[in-house]
């Protein structure tokens, strides 16, 4: 229970619910804490426990202001539009954000739970000092601006928390930062903390020598907050355990002051609705009731995050942050120490009347706008869109150097087709991190797609000797497939699916590498199962490809064109699926049709060989010579080493009866291609109608043995 007021004169109790538990809850708690989470870190992964502490915790301690703002009749009426609009704006807006996938979202939750959790350490240390009735109005104001200057100071100084923070901010569409405007941040907050604090000292010892000393009490909330909030910020490395740590002392403090509060006020027959009236009455069973409540309350982020991804989650989420949002908003009002009720349930002498009838509504709006206008700005800049991804993520690697941001750089780096530069961000973030998995088989795959064979088999196999992985089981696969060793290396890709049937890349290797040793009818299973899984993800397009390919080697081409053709549904005028559609209508007889889809392609990209080459082919099989010869001939000017459209070419040229130029073309394609035997037998033909027999005859007799002719 709180203590009450003091008769008039005599000295009021400096603690809030009395030394023992004043310790625990509210000064001492951080050495309670630490042990604690030591202890079921042992049996527990830490993203479990931070997902309980944030639904337990950080979504569990909202319900208490909740139930002041709805069940404090009093405080109802006098903020009664407020509590009515409040959750119907910000639910909808916050739904409306998270639906739209608008960052600005987690950043405003994000800022905003910095200042709430500051400004309650703020309330705590003026609620001390008002018990020693240390109110002078600089000592409220240095001490708002310590918390302000340590919190924020901090989050900046930190290795984490201002990384998070410029995450957010690129992904809203504003400007990548500067290395020197980062290094400039950092120096300021140093400056400020060391200012502020100075300031704070000289202030204190002046108050003391005039008599007016700052409360003990408060000395050691500012101790324990400011170096525990240094503690899981700065000295601690993982971002997720630094927010688990403090958000569990912000809780319990907020939990165990919201419940003081609440049962001085039934105790003194406040004017409250039946509910709080009877959940406050005291006893343990009414606490263990509050508790339970605060965990019921919590069950709703385990409800959302078990949703599939997919608009349901999203909205569930945007209530979530709602349900955060109400809570900062709310308690930046109900709970005003200066005002007379507040502080008599808090055990304080004096303050001033409740707040006029009527609400600032200028000022309560204008700091509305202030919130807004940001806002509005922030959702313009993202709608506009700002630095790609590949810019966000090498200032972030840049400024902040985390392993994990490396490693994010190399995988796009892998992506953009530059594996030289996604070897050189892996091993960064292996500098930084030697354990980090990702990043040793990502530089596998990197010095794969280099040439390098024999270093990626040693990441690759580096990476294993940590710990399995889906992803060094299937690098190791295309190693062991790059040296011929097809049965090894199907091994390894079953493995691979074993341990992760989500990593597509090894799923699409296995259908390729039962294809390639002939079990096509389980090659086929397996690439089928994988397009009707996700048909439009960007790793499965090519498979929509080797699955066709796979059923005409079934002899099954209708099938085959039925499924290119339902890929297309999913994914128009995608060249890959365009081109084998077209192949396949080709080979069918299907010329028209196949020249269709290559006009497409080449209206998409009027140099692209390979539909040069296709369409060239199409118009020859339509009896379109001239036309034909101009596209080889396009076809060539892009790649002249193309030893099929020189082949084809003098084909043609064979036909029309321009024997010289033929000769040159398939001269070429022999030479590019010796084990051409179509190219060989072309030749011959040409040879022949040039009267040069015994030229001819060594280009049969090769054609023959490439055929396997005796």
């Amino acid at each position: 229970m709180t203590a009450t007021a003091s008769p008039l004169g005599a000295r009021p109790s400096p603690w809030i619910l009395g030394p023992a538990r004043d310790w625990a809850l509210f000064l001492a708690t951080p050495l309670l804490i630490l042990p604690a989470v030591r202890l079921v870190l042992r049996g527990v992964a830490l993203a479990d426990l931070a997902l309980f502490v944030a639904s337990f915790g950080a979504l569990g301690h909202h319900l208490p202001g909740m139930l002041r703002a709805y069940g404090d009749r009093e405080l109802f009426r006098r903020f009664r539009v407020r509590f009515v609009l409040a959750p119907v704006l910000l639910v909808g807006g916050c739904v409306a954000a998270a639906l739209a996938q608008w960052s600005g979202l987690l950043l405003v939750v994000y800022l905003w739970g910095l200042w709430h959790g500051l400004a309650q350490t703020y309330g705590f240390l003026r609620i001390y000092d008002a018990k020693v009735r240390s109110t002078a109005l600089l000592t409220c104001r240095l001490d708002l601006a310590l918390c302000v200057a340590w919190f924020l100071g901090l989050a900046v100084l930190s290795p984490t928390r201002l990384r998070e923070v410029a995450s957010l901010l690129y992904q809203t569409g504003v400007a990548p930062l500067s290395a020197g405007a980062v290094a400039g941040l950092r120096s300021g907050a140093a400056w400020t903390i060391a200012v502020v604090s100075a300031a704070f000292l000289v202030h204190a010892l002046v108050a003391w020598r005039r008599g007016t000393p700052p409360s003990a009490l408060k000395l050691a909330l500012m101790g324990t907050s400011f170096g525990f909030w240094w503690f899981a910020n700065v000295h601690v490395q993982s971002l997720l355990l630094g927010v688990l740590l403090f958000e569990l002392f912000h809780d319990v403090q907020y939990l165990a002051i919201v419940w003081a509060f609440s049962r001085q006020r039934a105790a003194k027959g406040a004017d409250l609705g039946g509910w709080n009236r009877l959940l406050f009455r005291g006893g343990w069973t009414w606490t263990g009731l509050y508790v339970g409540l605060v965990f019921a309350y919590g069950t709703l982020n385990y409800g959302a995050q078990g949703l599939g991804a997919g608009p349901a989650r999203d909205a569930a989420l945007g209530v979530l942050a709602a349900s955060a949002l109400l809570h900062f908003y709310y308690d930046g009002f109900i709970w005003k120490v200066r005002e007379r009720g507040t502080a008599q349930s808090l055990g304080l002498a004096g303050g001033s009347e409740s707040a006029r009838a009527r609400p600032a509504w200028l000022r309560h709006a204008a700091k509305w706008l202030l919130l807004l206008g940001p806002l509005g700005g922030l959702a313009v800049a993202q709608a506009r869109g700002g630095a790609d991804t590949l810019a966000r993520t090498e200032a972030l690697a840049r400024d902040f150097g985390q392993a994990k941001d490396h490693a994010e750089l190399g995988l796009l780096r892998l992506a953009q087709g530059t594996p030289a530069a996604a070897a050189e961000s892996f091993r960064a973030a292996l500098a930084r991190e030697p354990e980090l998995a990702a990043a040793r088989v990502g530089l596998g795959d990197a010095l794969f797609l280099g040439g390098d064979v024999a270093g990626a088999e040693r990441e690759y196999r580096a990476a294993l000797a940590q710990a399995e992985s889906a992803g060094a089981r299937n690098g190791l696969g295309n190693v062991l497939g790059a040296r011929g060793e097809r049965g090894a290396a199907l091994a390894e890709y079953r493995r691979a699916v074993a341990l992760d049937a989500e990593l597509l890349p090894a799923r699409a290797n296995l259908g390729l590498a039962l294809a390639s040793q002939g079990a096509l009818e389980e090659a086929a299973a397996v690439q089928g199962a994988l397009v009707a899984e996700c048909p439009a993800c960007p790793d499965v397009l090519p498979v929509h490809v080797d699955l066709a390919r796979s059923l005409v080697a079934l002899g099954r081409p209708e099938e085959a064109r039925r499924a290119l053709e339902s890929a297309l549904a999913h994914v128009p005028d995608e060249p890959g699926l365009l081109r084998a559609l077209a192949e396949l209508e080709l080979e069918g007889g299907e010329s028209a049709r196949a020249l269709a889809r290559y006009e497409l392609l080449l209206a998409r990209d009027a140099a692209d060989p390979e539909a040069l080459y296709g369409a060239a082919n199409a118009l020859a099989l339509l009896g379109r010579l001239e036309e034909a010869v101009a596209l080889y001939r396009r076809a060539l000017v892009v790649r002249p080493g193309f030893p099929e459209a020189h082949r084809n070419l003098g084909t043609v040229l064979l036909q029309r009866g321009e024997l010289a130029a033929a000769e040159d073309s398939l001269r070429t394609a022999v030479r590019l291609a010796a084990s051409d035997g179509e190219a060989h037998q072309r030749l011959a033909a040409a040879l022949r109608a040039r009267g040069r027999e015994r030229e001819a005859e060594p280009h049969e007799a090769l054609a023959r043995r490439l055929s396997g002719q005796p």
